[in-house]
């Protein structure tokens, strides 16, 4: 059938790399099962000879060389190579990446509201959550916690849960999915005081760069809040995020 044809099919792409050196790639199609990766045996040329001839005369008649039978069930490899002979496992393109991200709590956030002798001694904080896109500039809101009044080190314990485009938000062109640097799309933290009456106060935001990778962390991280985020900018975020990273299913093509 086409699998199994597919299955034992080998071409030879012969490619000179380097200065003087000829290697030749025997790719090794395993990726029927759509999850394994595909496999390339690069040989050195020095393993390799000349096929031998495909026809031989004896007796003023030609027949086929049996030695040539035999090279051609080597796939014209005559000898094991021994030298230069790699593995070199090849993912599938990522597609898109699961993300759950939890605020768990805070701790000593700035004051904003004041108490009856116009002191200021407390707040009502919340956190609004986005992504900032590397490629379509823009912020894109995820979620909320609920709000926490009156406190300074609240608990949310909030999750969300979300999946992210890497066609749409993966990191700008000649970065690698791993690129911790300016051009990753940022998950963006930004804690308000919520306010009845007035415009709500910004407390601080919390900037972490997106990375495409498998990630199950134990426990939350502590991340400062940049005093320069917001006026009296002050006290820490803890948020743990879990990410699931997830590859195009790509079927060998024949």
């Amino acid at each position: 059938d086409a699998e199994s044809t597919c299955q034992n099919k080998q071409q030879e792409l012969p490619f000179l790399l380097g200065s003087h050196r000829l290697l030749v790639l025997y790719p090794i199609i395993t990726l029927l099962n759509h999850n394994a990766p595909i496999t390339f045996t690069i040989i050195d040329a020095t393993t390799m000879s000349t096929a031998p001839r495909k026809f031989v005369e004896k007796n003023g008649v030609l027949s086929l060389n049996p030695e040539y039978l035999a090279w051609k069930q080597k796939n014209g490899i005559t000898g094991v190579p021994t030298q230069r002979q790699t593995q070199q496992p090849l993912e599938a393109p990522i597609e898109k990446m699961t993300l759950q991200i939890q605020v768990l709590q805070g701790s000593g956030l700035v004051a904003k509201d004041r108490n009856f002798m116009g002191k200021k001694t407390t707040s009502d904080p919340y956190v609004v959550v986005s992504l900032i896109s590397s490629r379509r500039g823009r912020k894109i809101q995820l979620g909320k916690t609920h709000t926490v009044p009156k406190n300074l080190s609240p608990k949310w314990d909030h999750t969300i849960t979300t999946s992210v485009s890497f066609m749409e938000h993966g990191p700008a062109v000649g970065q690698g999915a791993y690129h911790k640097g300016p051009q990753n799309s940022l998950l963006v933290f930004e804690v308000y005081d919520e306010d009845k009456l007035s415009e709500d106060d910004l407390m601080g935001v919390v900037k972490l760069p997106l990375v495409w990778e498998d990630a199950r962390p134990a426990d939350g991280t502590w991340f400062e809040i940049p005093k320069d985020s917001a006026k009296n900018a002050s006290g820490k975020l803890q948020i743990k995020l879990s990410s699931k990273v997830h590859r195009l299913n790509l079927k060998p093509y024949c």
